[in-house]
This record gives structure tokens, sequence and C-alpha cells, in this order.
């Protein structure tokens, strides 16, 4: 026979296995939990000139009135990632009634200009020019870049007695929007 000690580890071995036994489907166990996950993927727009100045010396002769429209630059790329697209809009550093303004370097004088945005390869005649008050949208496009597209310049000169020779300047500012 067990004696009683033995007995006493038996039964104890007993409950320690029994424990054990059922402790096991405790691993077994899971949990979840949420993780959650957001972004901002940030707006671009881009705007790049193939010229950075333009010299109107040869395209304005202050000798004889008229019309003058000349292809300021190539546009080398313009866009957005924007779903809704992008406009563009530009202002004159000598606005004035949505008239650029070439002024002379006295300020006495002015020349009249305006500008439009189209392909790179038309000559700029049959264009319709637009106002230079920074809000008159003179292009709108779709998301992604553009490359096939030119500014021109409309300038219109008087006649030679209104505008004193000399050096006239302007500066074109183009603000690209996304929608």
């Amino acid at each position: 026979m067990l004696s009683h000690f033995s007995r006493r580890i038996a039964i104890a071995s007993a409950t320690v296995l029994g424990l054990a036994s059922l402790s096991a489907p405790a691993f077994a166990d899971t949990a979840n939990d949420t993780l959650p996950l957001s972004g901002n993927i940030a707006s671009t727009v881009n705007l790049t000139f193939a010229d950075a100045t333009k010299d109107l010396t040869t395209n304005i002769a202050a000798s004889t009135p008229g019309t003058y429209k000349v292809k300021l630059s190539d546009i080398t790329q313009m866009g957005t990632n924007d779903a809704d697209g992008f406009t563009v809009a530009a202002s004159s550093a000598n606005m004035s009634g949505g008239v650029g303004k070439l002024t002379s370097a006295d300020g006495d004088d002015t020349i009249d200009f305006q500008v439009v945005i189209a392909v790179n390869t038309d000559d700029g005649s049959a264009l319709t020019y637009k106002a230079v008050d920074g809000s008159t949208v003179l292009y709108t496009g779709t998301q992604g870049n553009v490359t096939d597209q030119a500014l021109f310049i409309s300038v219109t000169q008087a006649d030679s007695d209104t505008a004193d020779a000399g050096a006239y300047a302007d500066t074109i500012t183009l603000t690209i929007t996304d929608q």
C-alpha cells in the first residue's frame, strides 16, 4: 500500500498535472486590436520656363505703331498631381485696368500688353490674349504635366509721338493653382 506521504504526493502530482492540462488552452487565446492608418499626399504644382528673360527690343519698334505678338518662352513643364487639375493666371508688376504696362525707366511712358498660353508651335498671331490682372485664367489643365505650351505676349505700341525712346520693363508673374 501507499504510504500516507506517497498518497499525498500522488494526489498533489495529479492536481498539478490536471491544472497544467487545464491551463494549456490559455496559450491558444487570441486578441484583436486595430491600428488606424492615415496619410496626406501634399498637392504639388510646377511651372518651368525654357527662357528666364526675354528682350523685346527687336519686337517693339518705338517708331512703328501697331500690335506685336511675340512668343516669350516655351513652358517646359506645368502641371499638378491634383485629380481636379490646375489653372494658370498672370499678373504684371505694372498692371493697370487688367492690362500689363511696359514702363519706361523714368516711369512717364507705358506700352500696353496682354498675354496668353498656347501651343508652343503657334506663331501667336491668331490667339486671344487675356488680362494680366492676377485672376483671369490663362490656361486650365488636367492632372499630370503639360510640356507643349508657350507664353505669348501681345504688345500694343501707340503712335511714336506718345512713347519716348528708351528702356521699358515689367515683370510678369504666372501663378499656377491646383483645383
